[in-house]
This record gives C-alpha cells, sequence and structure tokens, in this order.
C-alpha cells in the first residue's frame, strides 16, 4: 500500500467533556486512534499522529511503531480552544510533502471549532488528491458541511466499527 496516513485528535479543552458512560471524549478517542495506527501500519502504510488545540503537536512521527504511540498518547491533556482549520492545513502540508502516492487524513474531533475555515481547507486538499475523513464524537449536529466524507459517532461502542469502516473504504 503506497500510502501516507495521518491521524489529527483533537485535543482541546471540550474533550475532556464526559459522555453519559462516564468517561471523556478524549478517553474515548485514544484506543481508536491507537487501532487505526495499528491497522494502518499493519496495511503498510506510512503513519504519523498529531494532536491539536491553540497549536499542533506531534504525537508520533512517520514510522513510529504503534506501542510508542499507546504510550505517549494517554499522557494527552485536553485544553485550549479548538484550532482545527490551522491543524487541517498544517497536516495537509505534511502530507502533501510525502512521497506515496495515496493520502489519507483523519480528524477525530468533537467538531466544537471554526467549521467555515476548516471546510475551506478539507476542499483545498481534497482538490490536491488527500482523502479527507471526519470522525465526530458524539456531535450535537452532522460533520458533512466540515468533512464531506465524515461519520458522526453518536455511540461510543460504535466508534472503533464505523471508524474501520471509514477508513477501509479510502485505503483500498
Amino acid at each position: 500500500v503506497d500510502s501516507a496516513v495521518l491521524i489529527l485528535l483533537d485535543n482541546s479543552g471540550s474533550m475532556e467533556y464526559l459522555t453519559k458512560d462516564g468517561v471523556t471524549r478524549m478517553q474515548a478517542a485514544v484506543p481508536v486512534v491507537v487501532a487505526l495506527h495499528a491497522a494502518a501500519t499493519a496495511a503498510g502504510a506510512a503513519v504519523a499522529v498529531d494532536a491539536f488545540n491553540i497549536a499542533t503537536t506531534p504525537v508520533v512521527s512517520w514510522g513510529a511503531p504503534t506501542a510508542k504511540l499507546a504510550g505517549l498518547i494517554s499522557k494527552i491533556n485536553p485544553n485550549y480552544n479548538t484550532n482545527d482549520y490551522q491543524a487541517v492545513r498544517l497536516a495537509g502540508d505534511k502530507l502533501l510533502a510525502r512521497p506515496e502516492q495515496r493520502k489519507v487524513l483523519i480528524v477525530i474531533t468533537d467538531g466544537n471549532g471554526d467549521r467555515e475555515r476548516t471546510s475551506k481547507h478539507v476542499a483545498a486538499l481534497e482538490r490536491c488528491g488527500v482523502t479527507v475523513i471526519g470522525i465526530g464524537i458524539l456531535l450535537d449536529s452532522e460533520m458533512t458541511s466540515v468533512y464531506p466524507s465524515s461519520i458522526n459517532v453518536k455511540n461510543l461502542q460504535d466508534l472503533a466499527s464505523a471508524s474501520f469502516k471509514h477508513i477501509k473504504v479510502a485505503m483500498a
């Protein structure tokens, strides 16, 4: 698989909100990020993970083992605002600089960012050949206006399976 996959995890303060299941949105997202990293790596893709709030921070760089990601990602403390438009732009720049033929950006978010500016960056990346997938965690509204290829997971038990179904299509 000649693919580069960048997983972009929302690390804003709203990811600390408790769900009805008694876990935070971040606690629900972390195992999904680790599983997506493992699956894409096993498929032969180059994979990196970044987290974003007011700034974008690399969690693991291209080719890092999933075990390293698992150790680091659980230490992330969500805070500040959701600067999703800048994070999507920076992630796109990283992907476009990669030599792989297929480029996939997966954004896992609770959607409390700047929808208008982010949707413009998503559209620009898609025109450049980057597949952008949005995975919404317990959103009050759909996110297709920002991420045309997206899912909005309302039930935490469905988060992993719904995510994998979307990713499988992108990697095919």
